[in-house]
């Protein structure tokens, strides 16, 4: 690739970063305005937590890729508010297994596909438990969400922001990688596997 062609490709990546949801945000900052009368230092470690998002995606250095380490860090981040918010009344199962230090992945695809997961989730059900699945195998990471859908709302006919992420991952990756979601039923599920 030419060095004019790459610095479209850094251009485009970059645009296209800026477009994933702030719905956490706004979530994350509700939760902080109720937490500072009730609970000032879950309102301080949320307010923490969420700059520390707030700065991996802002200043993510220019580079096309990050470590799937950093990213997870960030998943992390973004499980530890929905906790707080929910109480941990959430019935979901965080699973990753991954040599997370040694993986080159694009930023921000999968931790938006893991703010799908808690946006547009029905997080809540007792009998059903909701998973986030990171695993490595044979050259590839594969990442895989199942979630009760929320009641009014369809995952498949909000796909703007999963339209945004294969857009990157086209960019990215070229034409080897998948990126598959859909419901069936009223559960929700996502695919996606990149080259590592």
């Amino acid at each position: 690739m030419n060095k004019h062609s790459m610095k479209d490709v850094e251009a485009k990546l970059g645009f296209l970063k800026t477009q994933i949801s702030p719905h956490v945000l706004f979530n994350t900052l509700s939760f902080i305005k109720y937490a500072v009368k009730h609970e000032p230092q879950m309102a301080q470690e949320a307010v923490d937590r969420l700059a520390d998002l707030l700065s991996y995606g802002i200043y993510q250095d220019a580079s096309l890729f990050t470590s799937l380490e950093n990213e997870v860090e960030k998943i992390n981040h973004i499980i530890a508010l929905q906790e707080m918010r929910y109480d941990k009344k959430q019935n979901f199962l965080f699973k990753l297994d991954c040599p997370c230090a040694e993986i080159q992945i694009i930023p921000l695809v999968i931790i938006g596909i893991i703010e799908n997961f808690f946006k547009h989730g029905n997080l809540m059900v007792k009998n059903y438990q909701a998973k986030i699945e990171i695993t490595c195998s044979l050259g590839y990471l594969s990442l895989v969400t199942e979630n009760k859908i929320a009641r009014g709302f369809s995952q498949v006919e909000s796909g703007n922001g999963l339209s945004l992420m294969r857009e990157r991952l086209s960019l990215a990756y070229k034409g080897d990688y998948a990126l598959e979601y859909g419901e069936s039923e009223d559960v929700f599920k996502t695919f996606l596997k990149i080259p590592i």
